[in-house]
């Protein structure tokens, strides 16, 4: 069984989408708010919690580890 992660769509709700293709993404517009990271792929906004963003999009969570 292939792994999930809950990824929120903007005025669609939550989605629980397969890790390898949401690893594929390349997230832009990235504002981190407390446990909840809001970005963009593409021409849609999407959130999902930080520990899973982090977990997935390392590199772009190195800058906020330290933080």
């Amino acid at each position: 069984m292939s792994k999930s992660v809950l990824v929120a769509v903007a005025n669609d709700g939550q989605q629980s989408m397969p890790l390898d293709v949401v690893s594929k993404w390349d997230p832009d517009k990235i504002s981190f708010f407390g446990d909840t990271v809001f970005f963009k792929v593409e021409d849609t906004y999407l959130s999902m919690k930080k520990l899973d963003f982090c977990n997935i999009f390392t590199e772009k969570c190195a800058f906020i580890k330290y933080k």
